[in-house]
């Protein structure tokens, strides 16, 4: 199976279960903010246009949630979520002690071969 969205492409039914998988281990009342979102790519050195490539989210989505404050679906935001923890980045929430945020998960970044 192929499902096209512009320029992404998912070419096989395990590809598509496996972002499936991750788009539902987010939790459904997770909130990210566009300040999240540019630390996140910043992290990992993306565009966004490669967060676009990578999540299946149209560039223009994101530059309207980053810039101009627009509000995201949140199968939107859980996609952004999804493709940026496969590169090992993991959203903070508020707590009572500090703000919300982003950070490498535990033995990330992985060195590239």
């Amino acid at each position: 199976m192929v499902v096209n969205h512009k320029k992404y492409m998912v070419k096989s039914q395990s590809q598509v279960g496996n972002l499936r998988t991750l788009i539902n281990s987010v939790s459904s009342t997770f909130m990210v903010t566009a300040s999240q979102l540019r630390a996140a790519r910043a992290l990992l050195g993306w565009s966004r246009a490669e967060l676009a490539k990578r999540s299946g989210v149209g560039a223009p989505t994101i530059t309207d949630f980053e810039l101009k404050g627009a509000d995201a679906r949140q199968g939107t935001v859980q996609k952004w979520v999804a493709a940026l923890g496969k590169e090992g980045v993991e959203f903070t929430p508020e707590t009572n002690d500090s703000g919300c945020g982003v950070r490498f998960k535990k033995g990330w970044p992985k060195e590239k071969r």
